[in-house]
């Protein structure tokens, strides 16, 4: 794996670097592709992310929190782009090495980062959930076919009034938004119906709807005087 770099061009082009990133998976040697400049600018964002979590090595660890300060960008940049919003994301991290290797990673750039705040970027960060066009008020966690998922609720100017269902690990969307509600979504619970996990979500509407998050699919709804704010589950004794 020595030339990296000049691997995920070509995998890239033949629709294969998914392949490579897998072999380096199982051969416990991520490290090798996240420490290569070239593979981080050039692999393909949908198929390198779920591999960040494999990242052993501190430099690969910084490398992979690097990549995911902006992770919600690259797909939609060109490779030039997704570079140079790479070599800034190093910069913020205070990693002045790895910023100037990514940026002369081909073509030349016309510009290079030389310094950037790091105040808002932190290790911690695993993903960032893009999709809704206003504000999110409510979200809720829970597992779905045995994957740690996210049910989030939107609301604001614009009509952003959707329910959407996120895999954790990826950090993708499941399905297509659940829309039902009007005015907005401000509260979400979700819990576990005849073995079946379910949401519960409260709308500026004054509706409740139930979710079948298996088939994604509205079961029932409930009428409520007002907004309903705030949902919390109880089990029945």
């Amino acid at each position: 794996m020595a030339a990296a770099g000049s691997s995920a061009r070509r995998h890239g082009e033949s629709g294969r670097v998914h392949h490579l990133i897998q072999h380096a998976t199982d051969a416990h040697r991520v490290d090798e592709l996240l420490t290569d400049p070239g593979f981080l600018v050039h692999a393909d964002p949908a198929t390198l992310t779920p591999a960040l979590d494999h990242a052993i090595d501190p430099n690969a660890r910084l490398a992979a929190a690097t990549y995911r300060a902006s992770a919600d960008r690259h797909a939609t940049r060109t490779t030039r782009q997704r570079r140079d919003i790479l070599a800034i994301d190093a910069a913020r991290y205070g990693v002045p090495r790895l910023s100037e290797s990514i940026s002369a990673v081909p073509p030349p750039p016309w510009w290079r980062p030389r310094w950037a705040t790091g105040s808002q970027v932190n290790t911690a960060l695993r993903a960032t959930l893009t999709g809704h066009t206003a504000a999110v008020t409510a979200v809720a966690c829970t597992t779905l076919d045995g994957r740690p998922i996210a049910v989030t609720g939107g609301v604001g100017v614009g009509g952003d009034s959707t329910v959407r269902i996120w895999d954790l690990t990826t950090g993708t969307p499941i399905g297509n938004p659940l829309t039902a509600h009007r005015g907005g979504v401000t509260a979400v619970a979700c819990t576990t119906l005849d073995g079946r996990p379910i949401a519960v979500t409260g709308g500026v509407g004054g509706r409740v709807r139930i979710w079948d998050l298996s088939g994604r699919g509205r079961s029932t709804a409930w009428i409520c005087r007002g907004a309903a704010r705030r949902l919390q589950w109880a089990r029945e004794r």
